[in-house]
């Protein structure tokens, strides 16, 4: 591959980091039960509930594991949790919040 194929391609990359950086985080539509778990988690990290955190990143471990939710879902609540662990509880708040917003369809 060429200097200017390689540079072109890099540019293209970047082009596409940038646009998504700026369009911001989405999670697109997800199950019911990711909706419950979103839900359960924004009142848990509300309350800053350790122990809660806790018993739901396990019931979330199980429903992945059952095929009740996708790994890609779960991957999202665990990744909540850990900044909930990591004494984000705002961050991880918000994101609850953009998940469940994220499944209000528009017309």
């Amino acid at each position: 591959m060429s200097i200017r194929n390689r540079l072109r391609s890099a540019v293209c990359l970047l082009s596409l980091i940038g646009a998504v950086l700026l369009s911001g985080c989405s999670y697109g539509e997800v199950s019911g039960n990711t909706y419950e778990y979103a839900k359960a988690l924004y009142s848990i990290c509300n309350r800053h509930d350790a122990e809660g955190l806790e018993k739901a990143s396990q019931q979330i471990s199980a429903a992945e594991s059952e095929g009740k939710i996708t790994e890609q879902e779960a991957n999202w609540l665990q990744d909540i949790i850990a900044d909930a662990r990591n004494d984000h509880w705002e961050d991880a708040m918000q994101d609850c919040r953009r998940m469940m917003e994220d499944q209000i369809r528009q017309p």
